[in-house]
């Protein structure tokens, strides 16, 4: 069970466990003023269509994806799926 795959995982030499590969992640800008707004009253809006489905407002939109489109609001299709973009009525 658990246990046992416990005590094998911790017997295992360190050296032998995967990595994560590390990636050319570029690190984004911080948001502008504007941004932020953008950002906080599209989590505003979130929160409350979230909280009407008695649903945690992150199965609706990430953070991550809030900042994208607070940076993009044009990318709308190419960052939310059909259902979340009307969700959120953008």
């Amino acid at each position: 069970g658990l246990m046992e795959a416990l005590e094998r995982g911790a017997k295992r030499d360190p050296v032998t466990l995967p990595r994560r590969k590390k990636g050319n992640r570029r690190r984004e800008e911080p948001l502008t003023p504007e941004e932020m707004s953008r950002q906080d009253s599209l989590k505003a809006h979130r929160d409350v269509i979230a909280k009407e489905l008695n649903i945690d407002p992150t199965l609706i939109s990430s953070r991550a994806q809030m900042a994208k489109i607070a940076r993009s609001p044009e990318c709308v299709n190419e960052v939310y799926l059909p259902w979340q973009a009307e969700l959120l009525e953008l």
